[in-house]
């Protein structure tokens, strides 16, 4: 057997409508959201916009060399006039601005694929919308969110993000980042009026570009899974021999380690109250985690994580 022992905890984000955790084969943790208000951001290049509008039709549109950072010869559109009034050789960034705009998003998965040793593999991470009436009857029908910067894949395009993400244990400052981060043209269909036209109108505009329901049940939850409902604080995940002793057999999960299969512990996090099941007359508040039908309190210490049995308040000792 493998001599690999690790405790490991995850941020989850906010407001989730549930949580799939797949173990094996290939694990990855995927959260779900249902139809919410957001306010994204917009990139918008006052240079794209110029040729829009007075240079649709010209030859000689593609010759602005983005890598150079300057335009290269003459147009019959008014583009020479027009950049002569500002510099021969000016940068694409200065031609750019930001806005705004609130949206209402559809009900989507942000997913991260995990190594074998359970660590995020954040150029992993994929965004898609879910069929609801489906999922209600146990499949995950998806296809790809391409509201900004997502791949047909439904990979997501960090860019330059990334740079701003140190902590990869903090899957809610990831999610955070996608959204709070602005959205460029690059991934939005060639054909499309323009950024927020696209991102405004996406449930219109997308119905031009429809794909097909795919099944990723398998995908989603694979040959071993753990599933929670609702909002979580947070994900843990362990291999140490204590913790799994203390978690009932049918409640331990599966996972892949040079090719054996080994149990490892799956738990999700949550914020309230509890009592010991040592002193069940003392009430607690803070951190407990569910893992199947049971509770345990975290007993944190600098090298790992030890669980305790607890039961939250209004829940039946078992």
């Amino acid at each position: 057997m493998s001599n690999l022992r690790f405790t490991r905890v995850f941020l989850a984000p906010r407001n989730t409508a549930g949580v799939i955790v797949k173990t094996n084969p290939n694990p990855a943790i995927s959260f779900f959201f249902e139809p919410r208000n957001q306010t994204v951001n917009l990139e918008i290049s006052g240079l794209e916009d110029f040729f829009e509008d007075h240079c649709s039709d010209c030859e000689y549109r593609s010759r602005y060399n983005y890598e150079l950072e300057e335009y290269e010869g003459e147009c019959h559109g008014g583009v020479s006039s027009f950049i002569n009034k500002t510099c021969l050789k000016f940068k694409y960034e200065d031609m750019v601005h930001n806005t705004s705009v609130d949206i209402n998003t559809e009900p989507y998965i942000f997913r991260v694929k995990l190594s074998s040793q359970f660590n995020v593999l954040v150029h992993d991470c994929y965004l898609n919308l879910y069929n609801q009436t489906q999922l209600q009857k146990g499949k995950v029908m998806v296809m790809p969110y391409r509201l900004g910067n997502v791949h047909v894949s439904g990979n997501i395009c960090w860019g330059d993000i990334l740079d701003n993400y140190s902590s990869r244990r903090n899957l809610r400052l990831l999610h955070n980042l996608y959204w709070e981060s602005p959205f460029n043209k690059d991934l939005i269909p060639e054909d499309s009026e323009s950024l927020s036209d696209w991102v405004s109108n996406y449930s219109v505009e997308v119905e031009k570009y429809h794909s097909e329901w795919e099944n990723y049940t398998y995908d989603i939850k694979g040959e071993s899974f753990a599933a929670s409902e609702g909002s979580v604080e947070g994900i843990l995940f362990s291999t140490h021999n204590r913790n799994l002793g203390l978690v009932s057999k049918h409640y331990r999960y599966r996972r892949q380690d040079n090719g054996e299969i080994n149990p490892i512990v799956v738990g999700f996090i949550k914020r309230g109250e509890y009592k010991t099941k040592e002193n069940n007359k003392t009430t607690k508040h803070g951190y407990y985690m569910k893992c199947g039908e049971e509770y345990f309190s975290l007993d944190i210490h600098a090298e790992q994580i030890n669980l305790r049995p607890v039961y939250p308040i209004n829940t039946k000792v078992k």
